[in-house]
């Protein structure tokens, strides 16, 4: 695996180099996703899923719901087969909103696991649903909703400032619109309510939002927009959702290089 020097930004005060690891030779790592949709079905057919999945139910007990309550809630935590120290591991959530339904709001994080030895509740948690990403192909061959969704999504990465060496200090400490050209089409980045987040105008690709942090030496942006996404049992997510966002963040980082 490639290892790249992430040089000092000049506009931070931290004097320490970080070393970004490369898998793709890109000058980025993934480190967390983020996917958000909504899909349409029966309340029946949504509890039927969690309880078939082994998901954890949310629902209240106690008073007993009513027999036309529309209700539901779950909720899992997934596991890799093999966890490492920064291994992506995956925490769902699905729930209804009153006045919706039908609809289910799911909600998928992917997060770097924090250690090697996870809690034997989890693993075995885990195990039970299918690890991850066993538990959305069995998600995804039970879907009783629909199969082409409009997602948010988020992905975080962190960056070379070797590879893209001059666009972290245009973007911190600034207050005002930059411009950013990608090919023949100008795109305006204006700081928005959110602190250290920047719309794009109109979207780079998919990216019409990006939040550029610096800790400790190292880049990390988080790149948002919406994209199209088919629930199929051998939907790769990881790989669909980093594919899709990393052509606009990259069009995005050349430009403000």
């Amino acid at each position: 695996m490639m290892k790249l020097r992430a040089r000092k930004d000049p506009a931070s005060s931290s004097d320490v180099d970080v070393d970004v690891d490369d898998p793709k030779g890109r000058g980025s790592k993934l480190v967390g996703l983020r996917v958000q949709f909504s899909a349409k079905a029966t309340p029946a057919n949504w509890r039927d899923l969690i309880v078939r999945l082994g998901f954890q139910d949310g629902r209240k007990t106690s008073p007993p719901l009513p027999d036309n309550d529309a209700s539901f809630v779950g909720s899992f935590a997934a596991l890799p087969s093999q966890v490492l120290t920064d291994s992506l591991y995956l925490v769902g959530e699905v729930h209804s909103l009153e006045g919706q339904s039908g609809i289910a709001h799911w909600h998928l994080d992917l997060f770097p696991s924090p250690s090697e030895t996870p809690p034997a509740q989890l693993v075995a948690d885990s195990a039970k649903i299918g690890g991850y990403p066993g538990v959305l192909r069995r998600m995804f061959d039970s879907w009783p909703g629909d199969r082409r969704v409009t997602a948010r999504a988020e992905a975080t990465y962190h960056i070379s400032t070797k590879r893209f060496c001059t666009f972290p200090s245009k973007f911190v400490h600034r207050a005002k619109t930059i411009t950013v050209k990608t090919g023949d089409t100008e795109h305006a980045l204006s700081p928005s309510i959110t602190m250290g987040i920047w719309e794009a105008k109109p979207p780079i690709g998919h990216v019409s939002q990006v939040a550029i942090m610096r800790v400790k030496g190292a880049t990390s942006i988080t790149a948002i927009g919406r994209i199209k996404l088919d629930l199929d049992p051998n939907l790769n997510l990881v790989e669909v959702v980093d594919k899709k966002i990393w052509i606009g963040l990259q069009m995005f980082l050349e430009g403000a290089t």
